[in-house]
């Protein structure tokens, strides 16, 4: 209700599970559910677009079952592809239903750069889960992949 004012451009939500203290990729899908529906309900036919801004997974330098260095260089986080697939997963469905405009994982660093608790790198291990997750949005909304010249 406090989107429907005419300042407001888009609804979004952020969802932070271990910040929450709600382990379990049950409670992240459930969440976006029913924000999903309160949009829908409160906004009827789409009129502002919602969009899945901030949500992640942490991952500490000291959690070596998380923390292991894949061929790549980069990170095998098995919990964090847990928690991104299940967030796109119902993502997906919402945006084949109309309901869901968007997603922003948190937090993208180049290489050598953070990565944060929240930090994703281009090497890591979720990170074609995320391109897998953008091809198939720009396929649900027909948005073009490449630009002509």
């Amino acid at each position: 209700q406090n989107a429907d004012t005419p300042c407001v451009d888009f609804v979004g939500v952020h969802v932070w599970p271990d910040d929450w203290n709600f382990p379990g990729t049950s409670f992240q899908k459930q969440f976006i559910k029913q924000r999903i529906e309160s949009v829908a309900t409160a906004l009827p036919n789409g009129r502002k677009p919602f969009v899945l801004e901030e949500f992640g997974k942490t991952v500490y330098s000291t959690e070596t079952n998380e923390v292991k260095l894949n061929a790549g260089g980069g990170r095998r986080t098995p919990t964090r592809v847990e928690y991104f697939k299940a967030g796109y997963e119902v993502s997906e469905a919402a945006a084949t239903d109309g309901t869901l405009a968007g997603t922003m994982f948190w937090h993208w660093y180049d290489r050598g750069v953070g990565p944060g608790k929240y930090g994703v790198q281009s090497h890591d291990d979720v990170f074609p889960v995320i391109v897998e997750h953008a091809k198939t949005m720009n396929q649900i909304s027909n948005t073009p992949t490449e630009c002509p010249v």
